[in-house]
């Protein structure tokens, strides 16, 4: 390699390594990064900030009188933040304890990551794509509640905000 060149390698270098826009994950978030009392820690290890609690970012066509156990349903996580970058999310079904509830199915877009399923995240983060669908098998009977917990990220740095999803057992 040439001396004359370094200049511009080091420039470069410089420009990624500060740029909000380097995407450590742009594959997937790690596993357990929820933002569950289990997992302990969420996205913005990663994107930075603090993050904010939003209701409603994950929905369920779970009936209001619970999941009955070994019953395939669909989880829909949408991402609401807003502005430039790239947009993500991780989602796990947990107890209170962090023990995993139930099995997670990967969708179009998604993916179980963690060498299990117990989380699920984007495939590709994108600036288009900010709703991704998937399947979740619901646990033994005698499971009792179940939540789904679920960190959102869009851009590095950038917003982080957290949602819960609590669905009932059928009795």
């Amino acid at each position: 390699m040439r001396i004359k060149h370094l200049p511009w390698i080091i420039a470069l270098t410089v420009v990624v390594l500060s740029s909000g826009y380097t995407v450590m994950y742009p594959t997937g978030a790690p596993a357990g990064k929820t933002g569950s009392p289990g997992d302990g820690t969420n996205c913005t290890e990663c994107h930075g900030g603090t993050a904010t609690t939003t209701a409603g970012q994950i929905t369920s066509n779970i009936p209001a009188s619970g999941y009955v156990p070994g019953t395939t349903y669909q989880i829909t996580a949408t991402n609401p933040l807003t502005g430039t970058g790239k947009m993500g999310f991780e989602v796990s079904p947990q107890n209170t304890a962090g023990a995993q509830k139930g099995t997670l199915v990967a969708g179009s877009g998604s993916q179980l990551v963690g060498g299990g399923t117990k989380y699920i995240t984007h495939t590709n983060a994108n600036t288009t794509t900010n709703t991704w669908t998937f399947g979740w098998i619901a646990p033994a009977a005698g499971s009792g509640a179940v939540t789904f917990y679920g960190a959102f990220a869009r851009n590095k740095p950038g917003p982080v905000t957290l949602s819960t999803l609590t669905v009932q057992e059928a009795v």
